[in-house]
């Protein structure tokens, strides 16, 4: 499957329960597996970014800063 734009956490997720399924499936497990191993694949297994387009965003330090702001008193409320 090739995330290209409407592709969700969910599609992720239910792709990693898949490959999970398989290798148990095909007995490519190790013994030595445990649930916390299967954990940290679905906390951390990344996303396919094969079309995510990481250039860089024009932007100032000031504008950064400001939006920043901007968002910790939308969350903390305005002071």
């Amino acid at each position: 499957m090739e995330f290209k734009e409407r592709e969700t956490l969910w599609d992720a997720e239910r792709l990693t329960r898949e490959l999970l399924e398989r290798l148990i499936a095909e007995g490519l497990l190790q013994e030595s597996a445990t649930q916390d191993h299967v954990d940290t694949l679905y906390r951390h297994w990344p996303l396919p970014m094969y079309n995510v387009d990481l250039s860089p965003v024009p932007v100032t330090l000031d504008a950064l800063k400001a939006e920043q702001d901007r968002l910790c008193w939308a969350e903390v409320g305005d002071p």
